[in-house]
């Protein structure tokens, strides 16, 4: 997406009145439209949004001031074709500056999450006779993000460090858990299948009721164990 900037008639003759008075411009506005203004309108042909602005750079004789388009903050959907820039000089009124088109259109709809920065350069003045009126109320910046950032750091770090130094931060997990190898009493198994064969106890107790070892086989019972059961069958 590229940007095209002109000066309206007014912000020609206000750019004119800040040289020739060697006084600041400030930026106090910008405005998104989805017309066409002529240069020499007052105001722009169709204003639907304002635009944040945020801090302006420097870069040779050029400043460059950044406006943020939040679509979550649009009245209604519309289409995008022009950012209007409005300033004034001292305490005189404030003009429709310059216009930047879009070489080609944008649909804005406030049920997105849709953000774009415009980077919006002056260029007829020195950069540091142009000033930038900045709302802060609800604008998110560079610096706050990374002061929220740091912040979120130093707060991980030291979480991570009073465990590592926590020499029990474990033992109430650990308590919970049984050990590798470990036993289940007969009334703790209702339910379920056995993962592989399971072999009963060898023993003498014949008349007590128990789990015992069956073997199946067309053979005479040889060798065996106390207490298995053996069948012979025929084929």
């Amino acid at each position: 997406m590229k940007l095209t900037g002109m000066y309206t008639r007014a912000g020609a003759e206000l750019a004119a009145q800040a040289q020739a008075q060697e006084s600041s411009l400030t930026i106090t506005r910008a405005a998104a439209g989805s017309g066409q203004t002529p240069a020499e309108n007052s105001a722009m042909a169709n204003e639907l949004q304002a635009l944040e602005l945020h801090d302006k750079t420097y870069q040779g004789q050029h400043a460059t001031v950044a406006a943020v388009l939040s679509a979550a903050g649009a009245a209604g959907a519309y289409i995008l074709r022009e950012v209007g820039l409005f300033a004034k000089v001292g305490g005189g009124p404030e003009v429709l500056y310059k216009l930047f088109r879009l070489d080609e259109s944008l649909t804005v709809e406030p049920d997105t999450d849709l953000t774009v920065t415009f980077y919006l350069t002056e260029t007829i003045l020195q950069a540091e006779q142009v000033q930038v009126n900045i709302l802060q109320q609800g604008l998110v910046t560079e610096e706050i993000c990374r002061q929220v950032a740091q912040e979120a750091a130093e707060s991980v770090r030291e979480d991570l460090d009073g465990h590592a130094s926590d020499s029990g931060a474990h033992s109430a997990l650990f308590a919970q858990k049984a050990p590798l190898s470990h036993t289940h009493s007969p009334g703790q198994i209702t339910a379920g299948t056995f993962g592989g064969m399971v072999t009963a106890q060898s023993n003498t107790s014949y008349e007590t009721a128990q789990v015992r070892n069956i073997s199946l086989s067309p053979e005479e019972p040889s060798g065996g164990s106390n207490g298995q059961l053996w069948f012979k069958y025929t084929t």
